[in-house]
Protein backbone atom coordinates (compact mmCIF):
# COMPACT_ATOMS: atom_id res chain seq x y z
CA UNK A 1 0.00 0.00 0.00
CA UNK A 2 1.77 3.37 -0.75
CA UNK A 3 1.04 6.70 1.22
CA UNK A 4 -1.55 8.04 -0.67
CA UNK A 5 -3.64 4.86 -0.81
CA UNK A 6 -3.35 4.65 3.28
CA UNK A 7 -3.96 8.37 3.84
CA UNK A 8 -7.65 7.72 1.95
CA UNK A 9 -8.44 4.52 3.67
CA UNK A 10 -7.51 6.01 7.00
CA UNK A 11 -9.58 9.25 6.60
CA UNK A 12 -13.04 6.82 5.20
CA UNK A 13 -12.89 5.25 8.36
CA UNK A 14 -12.42 8.59 10.42
CA UNK A 15 -15.52 9.98 8.36
CA UNK A 16 -17.74 6.69 9.02
CA UNK A 17 -16.44 7.31 13.19
CA UNK A 18 -17.26 10.72 13.31
CA UNK A 19 -20.12 10.21 15.68
CA UNK A 20 -18.36 7.77 17.16
CA UNK A 21 -16.20 8.04 20.61
CA UNK A 22 -12.71 9.78 20.96
CA UNK A 23 -11.50 6.99 22.20
CA UNK A 24 -12.82 4.84 18.53
CA UNK A 25 -11.60 7.79 16.74
CA UNK A 26 -8.13 7.43 18.40
CA UNK A 27 -7.70 4.37 17.50
CA UNK A 28 -8.27 4.63 13.75
CA UNK A 29 -6.16 7.31 14.06
CA UNK A 30 -3.08 5.28 15.61
CA UNK A 31 -3.67 3.39 12.59
CA UNK A 32 -3.25 5.29 10.19
CA UNK A 33 0.03 6.51 12.00
CA UNK A 34 1.50 2.78 11.72
CA UNK A 35 0.09 2.39 7.77
CA UNK A 36 1.98 5.18 6.83
CA UNK A 37 5.14 4.16 8.58
CA UNK A 38 4.87 0.60 7.11
CA UNK A 39 4.15 2.16 3.35
CA UNK A 40 5.97 2.14 0.55
CA UNK A 41 4.98 4.41 -1.37
CA UNK A 42 6.11 5.65 -4.65
CA UNK A 43 6.63 9.50 -3.43
CA UNK A 44 8.98 8.04 -0.18
CA UNK A 45 13.01 7.93 -0.83
CA UNK A 46 13.84 3.96 0.32
CA UNK A 47 17.31 2.63 0.52
CA UNK A 48 16.46 -0.70 -0.83
CA UNK A 49 14.22 -0.96 -3.66
CA UNK A 50 12.94 -4.90 -5.14
CA UNK A 51 14.10 -6.49 -7.85
CA UNK A 52 17.98 -6.27 -6.65
CA UNK A 53 17.56 -1.96 -7.63
CA UNK A 54 19.14 -0.35 -4.61
CA UNK A 55 19.48 3.38 -4.04
CA UNK A 56 18.71 6.11 -4.25
CA UNK A 57 21.84 7.44 -4.51
CA UNK A 58 23.07 10.95 -5.32
CA UNK A 59 25.25 10.96 -8.85
CA UNK A 60 28.25 13.09 -6.89
CA UNK A 61 30.52 12.97 -10.09
CA UNK A 62 30.63 11.97 -13.36
CA UNK A 63 34.10 10.45 -14.85
CA UNK A 64 33.36 9.76 -18.64
CA UNK A 65 30.48 8.33 -20.44
CA UNK A 66 30.23 5.06 -18.82
CA UNK A 67 31.83 5.92 -15.36
CA UNK A 68 30.07 8.33 -12.40
CA UNK A 69 30.65 8.15 -8.51
CA UNK A 70 27.94 8.19 -6.03
CA UNK A 71 27.42 8.98 -2.36
CA UNK A 72 26.38 5.22 -1.06
CA UNK A 73 26.33 5.17 3.06
CA UNK A 74 28.48 8.01 3.73
CA UNK A 75 31.31 7.10 1.44
CA UNK A 76 32.09 7.38 -2.62
CA UNK A 77 31.77 4.61 -5.10
CA UNK A 78 32.73 4.50 -8.45
CA UNK A 79 30.38 2.88 -10.51
CA UNK A 80 31.28 1.16 -13.84
CA UNK A 81 27.96 0.93 -16.16
CA UNK A 82 27.45 -3.04 -17.05
CA UNK A 83 26.89 -3.74 -21.14
CA UNK A 84 28.60 -0.63 -22.47
CA UNK A 85 31.53 1.19 -23.70
CA UNK A 86 31.58 5.13 -24.38
CA UNK A 87 34.89 7.05 -26.76
CA UNK A 88 37.29 7.39 -24.06
CA UNK A 89 38.22 11.08 -23.09
CA UNK A 90 41.93 13.15 -22.37
CA UNK A 91 43.11 11.73 -18.81
CA UNK A 92 46.46 10.65 -17.51
CA UNK A 93 45.66 7.39 -18.65
CA UNK A 94 44.07 7.95 -22.36
CA UNK A 95 43.67 9.79 -25.29
CA UNK A 96 40.51 11.30 -26.21
CA UNK A 97 38.42 9.62 -28.91
CA UNK A 98 36.07 10.61 -31.41
CA UNK A 99 32.77 11.71 -29.61
CA UNK A 100 34.29 11.02 -26.49
CA UNK A 101 33.74 14.73 -25.24
CA UNK A 102 29.74 14.18 -26.42
CA UNK A 103 29.20 10.74 -24.07
CA UNK A 104 30.74 12.32 -21.12
CA UNK A 105 28.95 15.51 -21.35
CA UNK A 106 25.56 13.72 -22.34
CA UNK A 107 25.70 11.07 -18.84
CA UNK A 108 26.89 14.12 -17.31
CA UNK A 109 23.72 16.05 -18.55
CA UNK A 110 20.76 13.41 -17.56
CA UNK A 111 22.97 12.31 -13.76
CA UNK A 112 24.75 14.44 -12.47
CA UNK A 113 23.37 15.21 -8.61
CA UNK A 114 20.55 12.95 -9.79
CA UNK A 115 19.60 10.56 -7.68
CA UNK A 116 19.61 6.92 -9.55
CA UNK A 117 19.22 3.20 -8.44
CA UNK A 118 21.69 0.77 -8.98
CA UNK A 119 20.80 -3.34 -10.10
CA UNK A 120 23.67 -5.83 -9.95
CA UNK A 121 23.85 -8.30 -12.29
CA UNK A 122 24.35 -12.07 -10.94
CA UNK A 123 26.36 -13.34 -14.29
CA UNK A 124 28.70 -10.40 -13.63
CA UNK A 125 30.89 -9.82 -10.82
CA UNK A 126 30.66 -7.22 -8.39
CA UNK A 127 33.48 -5.29 -8.88
CA UNK A 128 35.97 -5.13 -11.67
CA UNK A 129 39.92 -4.98 -11.29
CA UNK A 130 39.95 -1.35 -10.37
CA UNK A 131 37.40 -2.13 -7.49
CA UNK A 132 34.85 -0.07 -9.08
CA UNK A 133 30.86 -1.58 -8.76
CA UNK A 134 29.32 -2.80 -11.81
CA UNK A 135 25.82 -2.14 -12.06
CA UNK A 136 23.01 -1.29 -14.38
CA UNK A 137 21.92 2.22 -13.49
CA UNK A 138 18.56 3.66 -13.38
CA UNK A 139 17.12 7.06 -13.46
CA UNK A 140 13.45 6.61 -12.34
CA UNK A 141 12.18 4.02 -14.90
CA UNK A 142 15.16 4.02 -17.54
CA UNK A 143 17.99 2.22 -17.89
CA UNK A 144 20.82 4.78 -18.52
CA UNK A 145 23.24 2.14 -20.23
CA UNK A 146 20.70 0.89 -22.63
CA UNK A 147 20.12 4.99 -23.13
CA UNK A 148 23.64 5.44 -24.23
CA UNK A 149 23.85 2.92 -26.52
CA UNK A 150 20.70 4.06 -27.88
CA UNK A 151 21.40 7.59 -28.44
CA UNK A 152 24.67 5.94 -30.11
CA UNK A 153 26.87 7.55 -27.25
CA UNK A 154 27.74 4.19 -26.75
CA UNK A 155 28.75 0.40 -27.50
CA UNK A 156 27.28 -2.77 -26.48
CA UNK A 157 29.70 -4.30 -24.59
CA UNK A 158 31.00 -7.71 -23.44
CA UNK A 159 33.60 -8.42 -21.49
CA UNK A 160 34.15 -12.43 -21.26
CA UNK A 161 30.77 -13.34 -20.20
CA UNK A 162 27.43 -12.55 -21.35
CA UNK A 163 25.56 -10.43 -19.32
CA UNK A 164 21.31 -10.48 -18.70
CA UNK A 165 20.64 -8.09 -20.83
CA UNK A 166 23.00 -8.62 -23.51
CA UNK A 167 20.36 -9.53 -25.85
CA UNK A 168 18.52 -6.13 -25.80
CA UNK A 169 21.66 -4.15 -26.05
CA UNK A 170 22.86 -5.73 -28.71
CA UNK A 171 20.04 -4.92 -30.79
CA UNK A 172 19.74 -1.19 -29.16
CA UNK A 173 23.04 -0.80 -30.69
CA UNK A 174 21.50 -2.17 -34.02
CA UNK A 175 18.74 0.41 -34.12
CA UNK A 176 21.64 2.94 -33.42
CA UNK A 177 24.18 1.93 -36.18
CA UNK A 178 20.87 1.99 -38.49
CA UNK A 179 19.57 4.99 -37.28
CA UNK A 180 22.66 6.61 -37.92
CA UNK A 181 22.84 8.43 -34.69
CA UNK A 182 25.55 9.41 -32.33
CA UNK A 183 28.41 7.68 -32.64
CA UNK A 184 27.51 6.26 -36.03
CA UNK A 185 26.80 9.19 -38.39
CA UNK A 186 28.69 10.03 -40.85
CA UNK A 187 29.49 13.34 -39.99
CA UNK A 188 30.93 12.08 -36.42
CA UNK A 189 32.42 8.83 -36.18
CA UNK A 190 30.66 6.83 -38.64
CA UNK A 191 31.14 3.96 -35.56
CA UNK A 192 35.05 4.41 -36.31
CA UNK A 193 34.81 1.32 -39.46
CA UNK A 194 35.17 4.30 -42.23
CA UNK A 195 38.39 5.33 -40.37
CA UNK A 196 39.66 1.80 -40.12
CA UNK A 197 38.99 1.04 -43.59
CA UNK A 198 40.73 3.83 -45.21
CA UNK A 199 43.70 3.73 -43.06
CA UNK A 200 44.13 0.07 -43.37
CA UNK A 201 44.08 0.22 -47.14
CA UNK A 202 47.01 1.85 -47.69
CA UNK A 203 49.16 -0.86 -46.17
CA UNK A 204 46.73 -3.97 -47.21
CA UNK A 205 49.65 -5.15 -49.60
CA UNK A 206 52.08 -5.46 -46.63
CA UNK A 207 49.87 -8.37 -44.91
CA UNK A 208 48.30 -10.47 -47.22
CA UNK A 209 48.61 -13.66 -46.75
CA UNK A 210 46.96 -16.87 -48.81
CA UNK A 211 43.37 -17.52 -47.36
CA UNK A 212 42.52 -21.64 -46.18
CA UNK A 213 39.50 -23.18 -47.54
CA UNK A 214 36.64 -21.95 -45.09
CA UNK A 215 37.98 -18.67 -43.90
CA UNK A 216 37.83 -14.81 -44.73
CA UNK A 217 40.85 -12.66 -44.88
CA UNK A 218 41.35 -10.36 -41.31
CA UNK A 219 40.47 -7.17 -43.69
CA UNK A 220 36.97 -8.91 -44.18
CA UNK A 221 35.71 -9.19 -40.75
CA UNK A 222 34.04 -5.78 -40.82
CA UNK A 223 31.43 -7.13 -43.06
CA UNK A 224 31.21 -10.46 -40.80
CA UNK A 225 30.48 -8.57 -37.74
CA UNK A 226 28.35 -11.11 -35.74
CA UNK A 227 28.93 -14.48 -37.80
CA UNK A 228 31.31 -17.40 -36.62
CA UNK A 229 33.88 -18.20 -38.91
CA UNK A 230 37.47 -18.45 -39.34
CA UNK A 231 39.77 -15.55 -39.82
CA UNK A 232 43.41 -15.58 -41.50
CA UNK A 233 46.27 -13.29 -41.43
CA UNK A 234 49.80 -12.72 -40.91
CA UNK A 235 50.29 -11.36 -36.71
CA UNK A 236 51.93 -7.96 -36.72
CA UNK A 237 52.61 -8.12 -33.22
CA UNK A 238 51.57 -9.56 -29.73
CA UNK A 239 50.92 -7.20 -26.90
CA UNK A 240 49.86 -7.93 -23.26
CA UNK A 241 48.13 -5.15 -21.43
CA UNK A 242 48.74 -4.07 -17.92
CA UNK A 243 46.13 -6.07 -17.07
CA UNK A 244 47.43 -9.08 -18.53
CA UNK A 245 45.18 -9.15 -20.99
CA UNK A 246 46.97 -10.27 -24.12
CA UNK A 247 45.97 -8.93 -27.97
CA UNK A 248 46.74 -10.58 -31.34
CA UNK A 249 47.11 -7.39 -33.62
CA UNK A 250 47.29 -8.02 -37.39
CA UNK A 251 48.06 -4.37 -38.29
CA UNK A 252 51.14 -2.55 -36.16
CA UNK A 253 48.13 0.32 -35.36
CA UNK A 254 45.63 -2.02 -33.50
CA UNK A 255 43.49 1.21 -33.76
CA UNK A 256 43.14 1.43 -37.39
CA UNK A 257 43.19 -2.31 -37.66
CA UNK A 258 39.88 -3.97 -39.15
CA UNK A 259 40.46 -6.65 -37.14
CA UNK A 260 42.71 -7.90 -33.99
CA UNK A 261 42.07 -11.21 -31.11
CA UNK A 262 42.02 -11.18 -27.39
CA UNK A 263 42.84 -13.21 -24.90
CA UNK A 264 41.57 -12.24 -21.40
CA UNK A 265 43.77 -13.06 -17.83
CA UNK A 266 41.13 -15.78 -17.10
CA UNK A 267 41.96 -17.84 -20.17
CA UNK A 268 45.57 -16.68 -20.42
CA UNK A 269 47.04 -20.49 -18.91
CA UNK A 270 45.44 -22.19 -21.56
CA UNK A 271 47.27 -21.16 -24.44
CA UNK A 272 51.20 -21.34 -24.54
CA UNK A 273 53.77 -18.83 -25.56
CA UNK A 274 51.08 -17.02 -28.00
CA UNK A 275 54.11 -14.02 -28.75
CA UNK A 276 55.58 -17.15 -30.87
CA UNK A 277 52.84 -16.71 -33.27
CA UNK A 278 54.26 -13.08 -34.41
CA UNK A 279 54.91 -12.88 -38.53
CA UNK A 280 53.22 -15.78 -38.81
CA UNK A 281 49.97 -16.77 -40.76
CA UNK A 282 47.62 -17.87 -37.99
CA UNK A 283 43.83 -18.83 -38.29
CA UNK A 284 41.49 -17.93 -35.58
CA UNK A 285 37.85 -18.98 -35.24
CA UNK A 286 35.34 -17.93 -33.53
CA UNK A 287 32.03 -15.19 -33.21
CA UNK A 288 33.36 -11.67 -34.65
CA UNK A 289 32.22 -9.35 -31.78
CA UNK A 290 33.05 -5.60 -31.86
CA UNK A 291 35.07 -3.56 -29.10
CA UNK A 292 34.90 0.40 -29.83
CA UNK A 293 33.41 -0.73 -33.22
CA UNK A 294 36.75 -2.29 -34.02
CA UNK A 295 35.92 -6.44 -35.02
CA UNK A 296 37.33 -9.00 -32.55
CA UNK A 297 37.08 -12.98 -31.70
CA UNK A 298 37.77 -13.90 -28.23
CA UNK A 299 39.86 -16.53 -27.47
CA UNK A 300 38.93 -19.39 -25.27
CA UNK A 301 40.44 -22.34 -25.74
CA UNK A 302 43.36 -23.54 -28.04
CA UNK A 303 41.61 -25.06 -30.71
CA UNK A 304 40.55 -21.88 -31.81
CA UNK A 305 44.46 -20.65 -33.03
CA UNK A 306 45.53 -22.64 -35.75
CA UNK A 307 49.35 -21.70 -37.11
CA UNK A 308 49.05 -22.18 -40.94
CA UNK A 309 52.62 -21.84 -41.94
Amino acid sequence: MTKKQATKVALSFIQQLKHSTPSAIAVVVIALLLSLTLSNGDDLPSTTQSNDKTGPFEVVRVIDGDTIVVEKNGQRETVRLIGIDTPEVDSPFTQTECFGPEASNFTQSILLNEAVLLEVDPTQDDRDIYDRLLRYVYLGNTNVNQLLIQEGYAYEYTFRTAYSLQQEFQQAQDAARLANVGLWAEDTCAGSTATVRIAFDEGLSTLTSEVPDGCIHFSQAPDNIGATTCVSGVVNNVYVSATDTTFINFCEDFQTCPFSSVVFVDDKSNFRNISDYEGKAVSITGKIDTYRGRPQITLREPAQLRLEQ
